[in-house]
């Protein structure tokens, strides 16, 4: 099955979402793209019109129906982004500044804001940090 066709949605979380066939593919801002199984239409339908799609994802979607990440390896898509960021030095060692890596990590991956309130990155920003360490240290 190709990329199903999506509608942008609201949401601090999710970018957007498509559905077709008891297929539900969610894009989320942090990058990453995930198909759900044998969801039934009126858990679209319902998920479409959930006043926070997070809440709705965490409660009713995840973990409830068999998923799969669709697309190339974000971690190493966006590491790859972030080598503008890398200067060298006249002897050849590689440097960053923390707050130009930490500004534009945001910016592509996002922060989570988890159900308690508390603020965290997501597990792709996680990934997408590692990435790029390896890339800097190779």
């Amino acid at each position: 099955m190709n990329k199903l066709q999506r509608q942008k949605v609201e949401s601090s979380n999710i970018r957007s979402i498509g559905y077709e066939n008891k297929t539900l593919e969610i894009e989320f801002h942090s990058g990453g793209t995930y198909r759900y199984n044998e969801v039934g239409e009126e858990v679209y339908k319902s998920f479409l019109e959930a006043e926070s799609k997070g809440k709705y994802f965490h409660q009713y979607i995840k973990g409830v129906f068999e998923c799969e990440k669709m697309g190339p390896d974000f971690a190493s898509f966006t590491a790859k982004r972030l080598k503008h960021l890398v200067k060298e030095t006249a002897e050849g060692k590689k440097i960053i500044h923390l707050d130009d890596l930490k500004k534009e990590l945001l910016t592509w991956v996002g922060v989570y804001e988890f159900d308690d309130g508390k603020k965290g990155v997501t597990k792709d920003a996680r990934d997408t940090l590692i990435a790029f360490i390896r890339y800097l240290i190779s």
